[in-house]
């Protein structure tokens, strides 16, 4: 038979084995909760930073649409008071000359109304690329956040670390049992 010192160390093998496999598994499920936690962090902070960067990007595009709807608000308004203003030159300059007053009026009408379709037209342009701007914006934005979308770091498996430590057990029997051949 054995003698009780191979016993006690048969013991102390199989306790290390535990105590070091169970360690293992520790730190293995802290550095996958760690590695969780850090890149969740990171994928709400890109998020937080594109939702940012698309506000920011509307509120300007909006304001330029503004500025853009204004400054032909003022262009459209200059266009009519020089109408009028040519207007009441060709008045007094077909009474004065003789001319008819009628035809001055039309071409001036009609030049009055090429300006004012450009100046619409031109506006109708600015609106559809500030809208295809904004679209954009929501795509990179979009795009951001889903490139940081993250695979967890799977945790480590139980059933592992268990055939480790039954496969260490194992060891440390059969060294038990050569030492108790050896002795007898």
């Amino acid at each position: 038979m054995c003698e009780p010192a191979t016993g006690t160390l048969l013991a102390s093998q199989i306790a290390f084995a535990a105590l070091s496999t169970g360690a293992q598994y520790m730190a293995a499920m802290e550095e996958a909760d760690n590695h969780n936690s850090y890149m969740q962090q990171r994928q709400e902070q890109t998020t937080e930073n594109a939702l940012a960067a698309y506000r920011n990007e509307t509120t300007q595009e909006i304001n330029r649409l503004l500025q853009e709807d204004q400054a032909a608000s003022q262009e459209l308004q200059e266009i009519r008071k020089q109408g009028r203003k040519q207007a009441g030159e060709a008045i007094a300059s077909s009474n004065a000359m003789g001319t008819n007053l009628d035809y001055l009026l039309e071409d001036y009408l009609r030049e009055e109304a090429n300006y004012k379709s450009a100046v619409r037209q031109e506006l109708d342009w600015k609106r559809q690329q500030s809208d295809f701007n904004m679209k954009s914006s929501q795509s990179n934005a979009q795009s951001r956040i889903n490139s940081t979308v993250y695979q967890p770091q799977s945790k480590p498996s139980a059933v592992a670390h268990l055939a480790t430590l039954g496969l260490k057990t194992a060891g440390a029997y059969q060294d038990y049992k050569q030492l108790g051949s050896k002795k007898s």
